[in-house]
Parts: C-alpha cells; structure tokens; sequence
C-alpha cells in the first residue's frame, strides 16, 4: 500500500507492521480525531475541501488507502 506512512499517521499507530489491509478502522481508532487528521492531510496535499460524509463508507486499511490515492490523484 503506497499511503502507509500518513495511515499510521492519521490513525497514530506506532508501528506500521500492526497495519494489515484488511484490519477494520474502528478496531484501529479511527473515529472524528481521525477524519480530521485525513481531511487535513488530503487538503495539504491537494487543494481538495472533502466533504466528512465521503468517509462514511470507509471500513478497512485497505479502503483508507485507496480513498487518498484517489483523491491525491486528482
């Protein structure tokens, strides 16, 4: 996964090798605190503005990555 670095960021786990694709963002931490973090990272990134129900849907690592690949892509 090319966005493992900022996950671990936004979801402030220590160590990346905890992070597995299929692992679930809520057993990870991933709550407002998190959405911020990844709203923020996109947006510095890229001058995109995201819109907070776009995340909803998200549920594992893997979804988490391929979410900022795209949007990093635009």
């Amino acid at each position: 996964m090319k966005y493992l670095e900022e996950i671990k960021s936004i979801l402030e786990v220590d160590n990346i090798d905890d992070l597995n694709g299929a692992d679930s963002l809520i057993s990870l931490g991933f709550d407002s605190l998190a959405v911020i973090n990844l709203i923020s990272l996109i947006s510095d990134r890229s001058n995109i503005d995201i819109d907070p129900d776009e995340i909803e849907n998200l549920e594992t690592v893997t979804d988490l990555n391929n979410f900022i690949a795209i949007k990093l892509s635009n």
